[in-house]
């Protein structure tokens, strides 16, 4: 009897231990797969944080806001800066290569007319045979520009504002002016013209910069640039 009941104690303890043993190696594998998930989760906020700088990063290098604040700043200098190669001569006209690029223009041209002694600036922005693919490009353009502040003198802010002329496949163009909202005389007449025409066999976006005279202020004879 005193044999049994030590050979049943014994098996006892053996199964305690057991469990004790169990619950120890349950606990370090919890303990592990904690540490392993706490890992792998500040890991990915660490990489997630450079791509959403990247992606921030990246909205900022393809705005196109900054190039053209050189440009209607370096308008008003008469493209002193900006003038490059001349591309053209014909009868008082002449055209230049602007060095003032706006990221994913196809091409920028400052324009330079005798009569009226004046300038004008266009970068080509887009081109697509597709009528709503131009569509989406011209009025992202102006959710970029319009109701943004430019700096024309290079120091006051002032803001760039339009109503939107809404593009339209029975018509050959849209064109959405933009004007400053400053005082100053020589901002009287100057626009930021976003527009959009068809120019078979392709829908074409552009961007220009003007001064556009009024038809009832303009004299006998004198023609607007635009």
């Amino acid at each position: 009897m005193t044999c049994c009941f030590l050979v049943l104690f014994a098996f006892k303890k053996k199964i305690c231990i057991n469990i004790a043993s169990l619950i120890r190696k349950l606990k370090l594998f919890l303990m592990k797969t904690a540490f392993l998930f706490m890992s792998l989760f500040l890991n990915s906020l660490l990489f997630a944080q450079p791509k959403a700088n990247d992606r921030a990063a990246n909205r900022t290098a393809n705005s196109i806001q900054p190039a053209l604040n050189e440009v209607i700043q370096d308008y008003f200098n008469h493209f002193q800066n900006s003038k490059g190669v001349v591309e053209s001569d014909i009868s008082g006209i002449v055209s230049y290569e602007s060095k003032i690029k706006l990221p994913g223009a196809l091409s920028c041209t400052i324009v330079k007319y005798d009569s009226p002694d004046a300038y004008s600036w266009t970068a080509v922005m887009f081109e697509d045979e597709d009528f709503q693919t131009a569509v989406k490009k011209y009025n992202e353009y102006y959710r970029e520009i319009n109701n943004h502040n430019f700096q024309p003198f290079g120091f006051e802010k002032y803001l760039l504002a339009g109503k939107l002329d809404n593009a339209e496949e029975s018509r050959s163009f849209a064109s959405t002016l933009l004007r400053l909202n400053g005082t100053q005389k020589e901002m009287e007449h100057f626009f930021v013209d976003l527009g959009m025409q068809y120019e078979f066999p392709k829908w074409v976006v552009k961007i220009s910069v003007y001064e556009k005279m009024p038809d009832d202020e303009m004299r006998p004879g004198m023609k607007t640039i635009q």
